[in-house]
């Protein structure tokens, strides 16, 4: 070979070297179908599958921060705020951007109720971006969780200074201000006591807060003071304040010791913070003054078992659907009690399922206690026939996907017990 074909050949070898070098260094970009693909696993709520597919996308793109991204957005979606933290934080690594990862930031840790880090993140963000909504939101919730009504009034006047045509944002800083010309143009005495259990019908606890403390505050007659008193109490306890909590509702029972609801929220606080005798105390207060409620019987009974007292739980259990022999709900709460426990005394838990089977035939939680209860027993294939029909009637019981991937693992079949366990994850029952 002559001198000439030597060069041209190692030439022709440099050069393809330097295009595969080349090519095995590029950075191959994000793959539009990988992403369509994990995007569609989101929108089916097949969040195991978006899981893994964002997963193999962090390990192929090194350097890119859109899969921690979506990966951290995933988690928040899921409520699993831990894992989001740390996706999250790959994500930071990677140089994401401060306007995209900031407002995650933020919403996990809103999410994990770690509330003096939300303020701190919250505060930051909004240096640099005023009206953002999420940041907002969440530096609200997390000063009503604190108990700080000041700073909540204070952080939903800047909202509306942002969003001053919102009729939404308007009324909640009247509600936490105490703009009783807005909420209550009656100037009725109880204006704040009004909107306060209004949002605890509506299921937000933290809005409760400020009006009912200005409600307990205020110079109210007797039926209104005790009343603000008790479910002040409630709304402290729930915002993982007890011993203001306790006080409140300590304050409720006096003012009104014939009222049993006092007493009923009063030993359902003891019962929740470790109190058993405390509670059988305030519970048999408020059985005394209202035996025909089956919600203090099925309390009863709770305490009864939280001191260890398993003699008497049977006794209350049965007063409880007695008082209630047509409430689906009661017969289907016993039931649970007993399944929670691996508890079987006499006819419980079977009497509460059959009787939740008879009130709710088209009820998920009746097959679901069911097939529950069988599956305590061993009885599988009952276990699966019940079960199968708890998920036919709420496909989206995380609960009993999870139950009837017991079922079905015990039957031997390994592959559909994955995939109702799969189920049972994607629909974030842990």
């Amino acid at each position: 070979m002559t001198a000439a074909r030597l060069r041209r050949v190692g030439l022709g070898l440099m050069l393809a070297l330097l295009l595969f070098i080349g090519y095995r260094a590029a950075d191959p970009g994000p793959d539009p179908l990988a992403e369509a693909e994990a995007e569609a696993h989101v929108a089916a709520g097949a969040y195991t599958a978006a899981e893994r597919a964002y997963r193999d996308a962090l390990a192929h793109r090194p350097a890119d921060p859109l899969p921690a991204l979506r990966l951290a957005e995933l988690y928040s979606a899921w409520d699993d705020p831990t894992q989001g933290q740390r996706a999250l934080d790959e994500a930071i690594r990677r140089g994401a951007d401060y306007a995209r990862w900031g407002s995650l930031h933020i919403r996990l840790l809103a999410q994990a109720g770690a509330w003096e880090e939300t303020i701190e993140a919250a505060t930051a963000y909004l240096a640099a971006y005023p009206g953002d909504e999420t940041a907002l939101r969440a530096l609200l919730d997390a000063h009503l969780h604190r108990r700080e009504c000041a700073a909540a009034t204070a952080t939903a006047a800047r909202w509306l200074a942002h969003a001053p045509d919102n009729a939404d944002i308007a009324r909640l800083h009247a509600l936490l201000s105490g703009d009783s010309a807005l909420l209550c143009p009656n100037a009725a005495p109880d204006c704040d006591l009004q909107w306060g259990i209004a949002q605890l019908r509506a299921g937000d606890w933290p809005l409760a807060l400020c009006p009912l403390e200005r409600a307990a505050r205020a110079a109210l007659d007797a039926a209104q003071a005790w009343t603000a008193h008790a479910w002040l109490g409630e709304t402290l306890a729930r915002l993982g304040h007890p011993g203001p909590a306790r006080v409140h509702l300590v304050q409720a029972t006096r003012l009104a010791p014939e009222q049993p609801l006092g007493w009923l929220l009063l030993g359902t606080y003891y019962l929740g913070h470790g109190a058993p005798a405390e509670a059988e105390d305030a519970l048999w207060e408020a059985h005394q003054l209202d035996p025909a409620n089956p919600a203090t019987c099925l309390l009863m009974g709770q305490a009864q078992a939280a001191a260890g007292t398993y003699d008497a739980i049977d006794t209350w259990m049965t007063a409880a659907l007695e008082r209630a022999p047509r409430d689906a709900d009661i017969h289907q709460a016993v039931a649970r009690f007993y399944l929670t426990r691996h508890l079987r005394q006499g006819d419980f838990p079977e009497r509460a399922i059959s009787g939740a089977l008879a009130l709710a035939p088209e009820s998920a939680e009746s097959h679901l206690l069911r097939g529950w209860a069988e599956l305590l027993k061993n009885n599988n294939e009952a276990a699966l026939s019940a079960l199968n029909t708890a998920v036919a009637y709420d496909p989206d019981s995380g609960e009993a996907h999870h139950l009837r991937g017991q079922a079905l693992q015990r039957l031997g079949r390994p592959e559909e017990a994955q995939a109702a366990f799969t189920r049972a994850a994607d629909l974030g029952y842990r």
